[in-house]
């Protein structure tokens, strides 16, 4: 049932054949030089360098350079076939998940839903590894909702890959620790304070990533490229990085830098940037604006709060590190989000699985 769902992106992937995005030659480099190591991480991550540390990304590397030692000069159309696997895969996901908790024809909705992403289909073609990070981190999140306090060995290490795979995983590491440890069984009378203390932990976090950005203050030489980058943003205002229509003035001040981190935030879940057309702003809107209608009532109303809590977290913590270093020119940081963002919609529709 899942593969069709997304049967008519399969075709759409094929007719569009493998693309090849901003990031794709650097990770094709970076294959090559693995290759040239002999698949050797140690010596390939001692002679190569980026500024986040090359370890986040060691898996996708080494994907990609299995894909060119299996396929040669076809290793694109390999990973634009991996691309497809890992829809399937968070659909499936997404699918069995919210079964979990609600009608069989709820989940197939969700399934579509997820199949039928703007942003997927836009990024389904492109030879990079953002879709198979999206299925990674949706096996996790969508297990956590049902953890009865440690999770199976097999998603412990789908979670270890998620983390060689993207530095984005930051997120899903401390979801995943806060909901193994019970942080988030919030009673109903308690649910007051866990909001006050969350709210103050991400302002706290906010401020001193502003005071940092804004200072001259010292910072670990591991991380000073990649601040030095953010530091660069904020001077010039960066909302939505290549979008220079997004920018607003320089955040040179503690306050400035403050409102541009919230922002960018806003603009995380925004179906509108500007320069979209027409067409991709009418499928953007009806697409995300039911999707949010769903996820306020599952907020307000849906039964099991433990899962709202959960799913809530991993979206909030998600856009929040985002928020805090960059967004990208398409919303790719937004997609390992949507599964969850759907299942969270469903927590609220149709009657509870029995």
């Amino acid at each position: 049932m899942s593969v069709a769902f997304i049967f008519p992106l399969l075709i759409w992937m094929l007719m569009s054949g493998p693309r090849w995005a901003g990031d794709t030659p650097t990770y094709s480099a970076w294959a090559d030089a693995l290759i040239d190591a002999r698949f050797n991480a140690v010596e390939f991550l001692r002679s190569n360098t980026f500024t986040a540390p090359l370890l986040l990304y060691l898996g996708w590397i080494v994907t990609v350079a299995l894909a060119k030692v299996l396929a040669g000069d076809t290793w694109p159309w390999l990973l634009l076939a991996l691309n497809g696997v890992a829809v399937w895969w968070a659909v499936r996901t997404t699918v069995v998940s919210v079964s979990c908790q609600r009608a069989l024809a709820v989940a197939w909705v969700a399934g579509l839903w997820v199949a039928s992403s703007p942003d997927v289909w836009v990024f389904a073609p492109l030879v990079l590894g953002d879709l198979w990070f999206t299925a990674l981190c949706t096996v996790v999140i969508g297990t956590l909702p049902g953890c009865p306090g440690r999770l199976p060995i097999h998603v412990v290490a789908i979670a270890g890959l998620a983390i060689i795979t993207r530095p984005a995983t930051a997120p899903l590491v401390v979801c995943i620790a806060l909901v193994l440890s019970g942080a988030v069984r919030w009673s109903t009378s308690s649910i007051k304070w866990a909001v006050a203390l969350a709210a103050l932990v991400a302002i706290t976090v906010v401020v001193v990533h502003a005071w940092v950005i804004t200072t001259t203050v010292w910072v670990p030489g591991a991380l000073l490229p990649w601040v030095e980058r953010l530091r660069d943003h904020y001077a010039h205002g960066v909302v939505v990085v290549e979008r220079p229509e997004t920018f607003v003035a320089p955040a040179l001040t503690l306050p400035g830098a403050v409102a541009l981190t919230m922002r960018k935030w806003i603009y995380f879940f925004s179906p509108w940037l500007s320069g979209y057309s027409p067409r991709h702003l009418a499928i953007n809107l009806l697409w995300f604006v039911p999707l949010y209608a769903a996820i306020a009532h599952s907020v307000w109303r849906a039964p099991n709060r433990f899962a709202v809590h959960v799913l809530l977290l991993y979206v909030g913590l998600v856009s929040g590190f985002h928020a805090l270093q960059e967004l990208d020119f398409d919303q790719r940081y937004r997609i390992p989000v949507l599964p969850a963002m759907v299942m969270l919609a469903s927590l609220s529709t149709g009657r509870a699985s029995r």
